[in-house]
């Protein structure tokens, strides 16, 4: 018999076919989506794997592209799904980047639980039975409050990723270091010979705590090494370095990751954390401290090293006024702020 169901109704159902307990939050459900999604895709475009998980839920839910796009986006920092460059034998309609489902792993957070990576093939989760309930969905994170699983879940094939492989924190350097650094890797690429439509890049002078207005295309003032995004024919525009005079392009250096765990957002982001740092500008987190708790607020993006060192010891909220905040334990803020100014060199305002 056919029956005709609300969207309420459709929701709930996508979501116990995804093995979410009903009623779904939108955020996890359309996560445990694009997993699925790329564990049959793969390898595909993020194109692809947005469009197979955003079609057959348009009109269900009042959400953007971008909200879709960032949910993709936390997936790959987090480590679910992967984006790396594409091999020989892929299918040439996916371009340079594809995505593949990471293998299912899981790391430790400081306070006992455990966080649940990967994409299990067919099934919609690698856990089984009571475990599969009890796993806790925040958005694009999973994590399980049971410490003493550990060895049901490596028996159940699901590797235990030490802190330390899963962060893959970058060597430590000097903002002024760093700075220079990526300025002389474009001074090493051939002079552009085509004109580069399409360039939108980060002014340096605008405020570090509104991230989208520091985005303009570049003016008859611009001369330096900008991080900007380049227009392309197909797919996502790409990550660059670019060198302007006079505000017309000399050199453009593209920003490719090395690292299955890395993007090249995430170079980009460190990158201009390091030029905004070196002009005497830097990026700020603001600290919220109650008897309880700290509320970390952040006014650019992060690079993944950094979301997942927060994951590791906060839970990540939206707040009015910022981007993304996460709350920490006291104990905690301490160590995670030494270590935004070490890597990142932000500065710290309440």
């Amino acid at each position: 018999m056919i029956q005709r169901l609300p969207p309420a109704g459709v929701l709930e159902r996508t979501a116990r076919s995804l093995a979410l307990a009903t009623p779904a939050v939108a955020e996890s459900l359309v996560a445990q989506a694009l997993r699925r999604a790329v564990s049959a895709l793969a390898p595909c475009s993020r194109a692809e794997a947005l469009r197979f998980v955003r079609q057959p839920l348009d009109g269900l839910m009042a959400v953007t592209d971008e909200w879709y796009e960032d949910l993709l986006d936390a997936l790959i920092a987090y480590g679910d799904v992967l984006e790396v460059t594409r091999q020989e034998q892929d299918a040439w309609r996916t371009g340079r980047l594809v995505l593949r489902p990471a293998p299912p792993s899981f790391v430790r957070r400081a306070n006992g639980d455990l966080i649940i990576l990967g994409v299990a093939g067919d099934q919609p989760t690698a856990l089984l039975g009571e475990l599969a309930e009890r796993l806790e969905y925040r958005g694009p994170l999973r994590t399980l409050r049971e410490a003493g699983a550990v060895d049901l879940l490596k028996a159940l094939g699901l590797v235990e990723l030490p802190e330390t492989a899963w962060l893959r924190a970058p060597v430590t350097a000097s903002a002024q270091g760093y700075a220079e650094l990526n300025r002389g890797e474009v001074l090493k690429t051939p002079l552009a010979t085509a004109p580069l439509d399409g360039l939108s890049l980060i002014d340096p002078g605008r405020p570090v705590t509104y991230y989208s207005g520091r985005w303009r295309p570049p003016a008859s003032g611009d001369t330096g090494v900008f991080i900007a995004r380049r227009q392309q024919l197909f797919g996502l525009r790409p990550w660059c370095l670019v060198e302007l005079e006079g505000g017309a392009p000399r050199r453009l250096h593209d920003l490719v990751a090395t690292d299955n765990r890395e993007r090249p957002c995430d170079l980009a982001w460190r990158i201009q954390a390091a030029f905004d740092a070196s002009a005497g500008r830097p990026q700020q987190v603001q600290a919220t401290r109650t008897r309880a708790a700290v509320e970390l607020a952040f006014f650019s993006p992060l690079p993944a090293f950094a979301e997942r060192r927060l994951a590791l010891k906060g839970e990540k909220s939206a707040r009015a006024g910022c981007l993304f905040a996460y709350t920490l334990p006291p104990a905690a803020a301490a160590d995670e702020l030494d270590a935004l100014s070490e890597k990142l060199w932000l500065m710290e305002t309440s």
